[in-house]
C-alpha cells in the first residue's frame, strides 16, 4: 500500500544536509532504524532512512542534497508532496537484548538517521540504554544536527564519540582527530554490547577490522538491513 506524504516542515540540519518532516504518520512504521521507499513522478524510487521515531506523530528525513531523487526531495517546500511506496527494513529492535547492554553506535553523517530514531524511540519509552554514538565527519559544520547531539550528550541521553578527519578551526567541542574506527582502538572493553553501524562498505570494512583486533567477532555488528 502506497501513501502520498505532504512536507510540512524543512531545516537545516548541516552542511549540505536537511531534516524534513511529512504528514501523516504512516502505521507500517514500528521499529526504529526502519527506512522508507520513496518516489516522485521523474525519479526511480529510492530508499531513505527515518530519523523520526515510530512513537512521533510524523515521518521525518535527515537527507543530504546530492543528485537525483535526493536532491528534488531536499527542493521540496512544504505544501508539496511525494509518494511513500512502502517501509521497509528490519530496524534496531530494543527487543534484541537486555536493557543494561550498552549500545555503541557508529555512523558517518547522514547515516545518523536511523540511529537518532532509535535514541528517539528510547526516550519516547522511557528505557535507561546506555547509548553510544560514534558519530563520523569531515568536519564539525558537516555533522548533522550537531546542537541536538550535544544537547542529548548534555543530557546523558547519550555520550557522543565525535570523529572528525579534517577539523581545521580551534574548538571547545571534545572530538577525536581521525577515522571512527582509529578512536575505537583506544576504547576500553566492549564486554557484550551490541554494535550498530551504518556507513559505505568501506566504513563497514574499517569497523570489522578493528573491532576484530579488539576480540570481536564479525557477526556481533550488525546493521538494519
Amino acid at each position: 500500500m502506497s501513501y502520498t506524504l505532504e512536507l510540512t516542515e524543512k531545516r537545516d540540519a548541516g552542511e549540505n544536509l536537511s531534516i524534513l518532516r511529512f504528514q501523516p504518520f504512516v502505521q507500517d512504521f514500528q521499529i526504529p532504524g526502519q527506512f522508507a521507499v520513496l518516489k516522485q513522478s521523474d525519479f526511480d524510487p529510492g530508499y531513505f532512512a527515518l530519523a523520526s521515531s515510530p512513537q512521533d506523530p510524523y515521518l521525518e528525513f535527515l537527507i543530504k542534497s546530492s543528485e537525483g531523487l535526493a536532491r528534488s526531495v531536499v527542493s521540496m517546500q512544504p505544501g508539496q508532496t511525494l509518494t511513500c511506496e512502502s517501509i521497509q527494513g528490519k530496524g534496531f529492535s530494543l527487543d534484541a537484548g537486555p536493557a543494561t547492554t550498552p549500545i555503541h553506535m557508529f555512523a558517518m553523517g547522514a547515516g545518523l538517521a536511523p540511529f537518532r530514531s532509535l535514541i528517539r524511540s528510547v526516550i519516547a519509552n522511557g528505557e535507561h540504554c546506555e547509548l553510544h554514538l560514534w558519530q563520523a565527519a569531515f568536519h564539525l559544520p558537516s555533522v548533522p544536527l550537531l546542537d541536538e547531539l550535544l544537547e542529548l550528550n548534555k543530557q546523558g541521553a547519550i555520550t557522543l564519540h565525535l570523529c572528525l578527519d579534517d577539523q581545521k578551526e580551534p574548538t571547545d567541542i571534545a572530538y577525536f582527530a581521525g577515522q571512527v574506527h582509529r578512536a575505537i582502538e583506544s576504547h576500553g572493553d566492549w564486554g557484550d554490547s551490541r554494535l550498530l553501524w551504518i556507513g559505505s562498505s568501506e566504513f563497514g570494512k574499517a569497523l570489522g577490522q578493528s573491532l576484530s583486533n579488539a576480540g570481536i567477532r564479525p557477526e556481533q555488528l550488525l546493521t538494519n538491513f
